[in-house]
């Protein structure tokens, strides 16, 4: 059965591209699933058939084949869609701008787990020691991205997501060629190499409390790997291990005296 898009748009045939883009954009609102929630299958069909229509009418060639045939390919009636029709409202041809790419998630960086041995005296009366490690960190330099200058991701053409039509749905999912963030890097960091992360030599000293136990564990906020996008650094837990002395060689007496 052909289908009549300028009844569908509810236009006349004589009607402007103006006119066709305003009766579109009012119906895509009306009818896009996300504003109606309890009536999604009916939301769908009538919002593809909807951008099935503009598709065919907003283009000069399809258009002009369709008054001529009824069909925008030349066949006889009928309609066969090679892409998705969503693609006019999320992405490009979409009368409302696209859909901005998602901007990269802060993430925080890598928290590290490492020992040292103090001793009994250390342990009852508190001291410092001085800690080296290394740690991954996201590179500063580009914040963790790998690059310092972007382009376009041909992927998603920006949008931070790929559409796929699937029987009764449209199913939109993170691009993964830009991991959604809409942009593919065109200059590699130079600091990191492109990785968008470095290793990190570090040296503190850190403070051991009063009273400490074999086992106890310290946490050092802040003092693990840079995070990445922005986000906080990671943490370093200390495993404490007690050296206690060796009393296994004294006499009662001295044993009397310690205690």
């Amino acid at each position: 059965m052909v289908k009549d898009y300028y009844e569908i748009l509810g236009i006349a045939r004589q009607a402007d591209g103006k006119t066709i883009k305003a009766a579109y954009r009012k119906l895509a609102q009306k009818w896009h699933p996300d504003r109606n929630p309890e009536n999604v299958e009916e939301a769908e069909e009538k919002f593809k058939e909807i951008s099935e229509a503009y598709s065919v009418l907003s283009d000069p060639e399809k258009k002009k084949m369709y008054d001529l045939t009824g069909s925008p390919s030349g066949g006889s009636g009928g309609f066969k869609t090679t892409g998705n029709p969503f693609d006019i409202f999320f992405g490009r041809g979409n009368p409302f701008g696209a859909r901005p790419p998602r901007p990269p998630s802060p993430k925080r960086g890598q928290s590290i787990g490492t020992s040292f041995n103090v001793t009994l005296k250390e342990a009852l009366f508190g001291g410092s020691r001085d800690l080296s490690y290394q740690v991954h960190s996201g590179c500063e330099t580009c914040q963790g991205r790998g690059g310092v200058e972007f382009e376009t991701c041909s992927d998603c053409e920006g949008s931070g997501f790929t559409t796929q039509q699937r029987p009764g749905m449209v199913v939109q999912t993170s691009c993964s060629t830009c991991r959604g963030g809409g942009q593919k890097v065109k200059t590699p960091c130079t600091s990191c190499n492109g990785h968008g992360v470095i290793q990190e030599d570090k040296k503190l000293s850190v403070q051991i409390p009063q009273g400490i136990k074999h086992g106890n564990t310290l946490r050092l906020h802040g003092q693990g790997g840079a995070g990445f996008n922005g986000g906080p650094r990671g943490d370093v837990l200390v495993d404490v291990k007690v050296d206690y002395p060796d009393l296994s060689g004294l006499t009662d007496d001295e044993r009397s005296t310690l205690e």
